[in-house]
């Protein structure tokens, strides 16, 4: 079932029909109010027809808008719908009513009424025409409340087709059904203010022709200028006014012009009093900030007014009594809004910067030498922005930074002079510097630099190099030329400085060898031979996959018999790695003559030391690689190996005292990234010395003994054949004895026979 509202012609012989309207829905009552009003003011009648008790709940209502076309009274339906408050069982739209235009702006108004509004108390609704039709809001709600508590449905009926008051404006009468009351509502008069902002054309920034506390200025001349007119108006008004500055700036932004003084006020107020005759104008100076950045941006300015009070005298005392204007409800409001920019001195057309950005990292002392960031031993680093502008100039340059998880930033080193301020987020770790460069700009062909210092001492980790992205950009309308110069990639080498230090101690220090007795049963040392190792990092940097290598002689060359058994190995983190073979404590000698004449010469012919060492991959020592991991600095991890020593060591006999050299070397993983530091601090070097009994085994004294009574016996039967064979055993002496007695005494016998020849003389 179609529901329809006709437009028909009288003429002589009837009703004609012009144009037929169909509602939207069933039981809305569509066309049970209509209202023919010319809303834009285009000479042509437009219609409004009321559907009071079409309901998206229950009964809200709605009046539809249909716009004459002007040819041939076709109607065009508007895309708004009226629908007033659009309260629960209100019947908007049961009566509709045009007042004229009661607000002089040259478009017919109309009344709607809502009786039943806010349980049955009721409302009706002012809506204004316009050039495009109505204004799909209304300007007033005016409830029955409002005027007494007792009306009811207020709204049923409206009438507005007399001036009551003799004001020049329609007044409306509007039926209260309920309550069999009427309540006349009388139309203020409108006062129509022209109202004009005059400010320069542009804000020359270099130009400081104004004082300011004794100091030059940029400032700018804002001139409020007020004119009135109005039906039934007479004398003059006072207008009351709020004028704001830069009202469009950045949020959280100082306005970047001030009016008073000390710079903190941003808006002035004031009044006005306006002759219906002329305008009446006011200026204020407006200074600009000295640390304006922004100068892209236009400054908006805004002045917004409202009309005092204005007091009509009565003229008679049988009028009602004068109403207090109202100002003219306009589209754009009680506002005048003005936009002034900055003047700009561009050589390009599209005033287009040329950023170049370069950037290198520094270390501090004493790294400043080094080429790469040494982790957990550098705390600091800086980085050094060049930024060169080969454009235009630059406003609002910005740098942004983005530094790598573990990099953090500190400060700029001389900030103030550098002009330069920072934001600083920190987003899961990531730090991103938002930085302003520069006074206002960067000049043309001008080049600015800024060194930051970062906190690089939370970095304990090398496997990858960072890198740290440097932005630069501005806010000039053009494009920036070779945009690939305006942004750099930095990349800071990361590795480990290592430092590992070995100790090593054995317990005991010494032991006690030499064979013993044949009888005695061959067995294994009973004292075991511990040995300690600890490796410490004692660099800054972590140390990745540490290892340690300790070597010891088991072997006494060129004999091949091994002189340790291995009983334990220990690690306090990690794992070992060595060759396993079968304990054993029986002897590897062969026991016949000739070893133990061996055994002999050697006890007999032994040295005084002999020292046993490792060469690398020596295939005659104990080789133990322990693993340890990954070592934080100051981190200490230890070894202990426990060792026997096997038959064959106590069976030595060809040294009085021997030393064995233990070596333990730490390093870490071969990898580009590491650098060791102290490649002679990492190797420890253990003693153990042994010394020989010096006790001979009871067979080497019994041969020893006997071997040397034989080799007497025969040396002394050696010499006495010599003495034989040289004739030493002959008498030789006994015939000597014999001559000299013989000779000794045939001189008696002839001494005698003289002494006998001499006395026979004598006589």
């Amino acid at each position: 079932m179609n529901i329809l509202a006709y437009i028909l012609s009288i003429e002589a012989k009837g009703l004609n029909i012009l144009h037929v309207m169909k509602g939207k829905k069933l039981g809305s009552y569509f066309g049970a109010s209509v209202c023919a009003v010319d809303l834009n003011a285009d000479g042509f009648s437009d219609l409004l027809v009321g559907a009071p008790m079409q309901s998206i709940i229950r009964e809200e209502g709605r009046v539809f808008v249909y716009i004459n076309s002007g040819s041939g009274a076709v109607m065009n339906e508007m895309e708004i719908e009226l629908i007033g408050s659009d309260k629960y069982a209100a019947r908007f739209g049961e009566s509709i009513v045009n007042l004229g235009d009661i607000d002089n702006d040259g478009f017919e108004d109309v009344a709607i009424g809502a009786p039943q509004e806010d349980d049955l108390r009721g409302a009706i609704y002012i809506y204004n025409g316009r050039a495009e039709g109505i204004s799909s809001a209304f300007s007033q709600r005016i409830e029955g409340l409002q005027n007494s508590k007792s009306l009811s449905m207020f709204g049923q009926s409206i009438s507005g087709q007399i001036d009551a008051d003799n004001n020049g404006y329609v007044d409306i009468a509007v039926g209260a059904f309920r309550s069999n009351s009427a309540v006349l509502l009388r139309t203020r008069p409108v006062v129509i203010v022209e109202a004009s902002l005059n400010h320069p054309e542009s804000v020359n920034r270099t130009n400081f022709d104004c004082i300011e506390n004794g100091l030059p200025a940029v400032c700018m001349d804002l001139t409020l200028c007020f004119s009135y007119k109005g039906k039934e108006v007479p004398g003059y008004i006072v207008l009351f006014y709020n004028m704001s500055l830069d009202v469009n700036r950045k949020a959280e932004s100082p306005s970047r012009f001030y009016f008073s003084s000390d710079g903190t006020f941003d808006v002035i107020t004031g009044s006005l009093k306006v002759s219906s005759r002329e305008a009446n104008c006011r200026t204020h100076q407006a200074f600009m900030r000295k640390d304006v950045r922004d100068i892209l941006t236009p400054i908006q300015v805004e002045a917004a007014y409202y009309l005092g009070h204005h007091v009509i005298s009565k003229r008679s005392m049988e009028e009602f009594p004068p109403l207090q204007p109202i100002l003219q409800q306009k589209k754009e409001k009680d506002l005048i809004e003005k936009t002034i920019n900055f003047a700009r001195f561009c050589t390009h057309e599209n005033c287009s910067a040329d950023l170049q950005v370069s950037a290198k990292v520094g270390f501090l002392k004493p790294y400043e030498n080094k080429t790469y960031l040494a982790v957990g031993s550098m705390k600091m680093l800086m980085l050094n922005v060049s930024l060169f502008n080969a454009g235009d100039d630059a406003y609002e340059t910005t740098l942004h930074i983005r530094l790598p998880t573990g990099i953090y930033f500190i400060k700029i080193l001389d900030l103030e002079e550098k002009q330069i301020s920072c934001d600083v987020t920190d987003s899961s770790g990531i730090v991103k510097l938002d930085c302003r460069v520069g006074y206002i700009y960067v000049d043309h062909l001008s080049r600015v630099d800024v060194s930051f210092l970062l906190d690089v001492s939370s970095l304990n980790r090398a496997e990858e190099d960072l890198n740290i992205t440097v932005h630069a950009a501005c806010e000039n309308e053009g494009e920036m030329d070779n945009e690939r110069h305006n942004k750099v990639t930095v990349t800071i080498p990361l590795k480990y400085e290592v430092m590992l230090t070995v100790h090593g101690f054995v317990n005991p220090t010494s032991f006690v060898y030499g064979s013993e007795e044949e009888k005695e049963p061959e067995t294994c040392m009973a004292e075991k031979m511990n040995f300690t190792f600890h490796v410490i990092n004692t660099g800054h940097s972590v140390a990745p996959n540490v290892s340690v290598e300790i070597m010891i002689p088991n072997s006494f060359i060129p004999q091949t018999y091994k002189l340790f058994n291995i009983l334990d190995v220990q690690t306090t983190t990690g794992e070992c790695h060595f060759e396993k073979y079968q304990r054993k404590c029986s002897s590897e000698k062969e026991k016949g003559t000739m070893e133990t004449l061996r055994d002999i010469f050697t006890f007999m012919s032994k040295t005084d030391k002999r020292l046993l060492y490792c060469m690398k991959a020596d295939p005659y020592c104990l080789n133990f690689l322990c693993n340890l991991g990954k070592m934080e600095n100051g981190k200490e991890a230890s070894v202990h190996i426990q060792l026997e020593g096997r038959p064959s060591i106590l069976e030595m006999d060809e040294t009085s005292a021997l030393k064995f050299e233990i070596r333990a070397t730490a390093f870490p993983e071969s990898n580009p990234k590491v650098i060791e530091l102290n490649k002679d601090e990492n190797i420890a070097h253990v003693l153990l010395e042994g010394l020989h009994h010096q006790r001979p085994k009871r067979l080497f004294t019994i041969v020893i003994i006997c071997s040397s009574l034989l080799l007497g016996l025969i040396l002394l039967l050696l010499i006495s054949y010599v003495m034989w064979k040289a004739g030493f055993f002959k008498r030789q002496y006994k015939s000597i004895l014999q001559e000299e007695n013989r000779r000794d005494s045939w001189s008696y016998v002839n001494s005698k026979s003289n002494n006998d020849n001499n006395d026979d003389d004598d006589d």
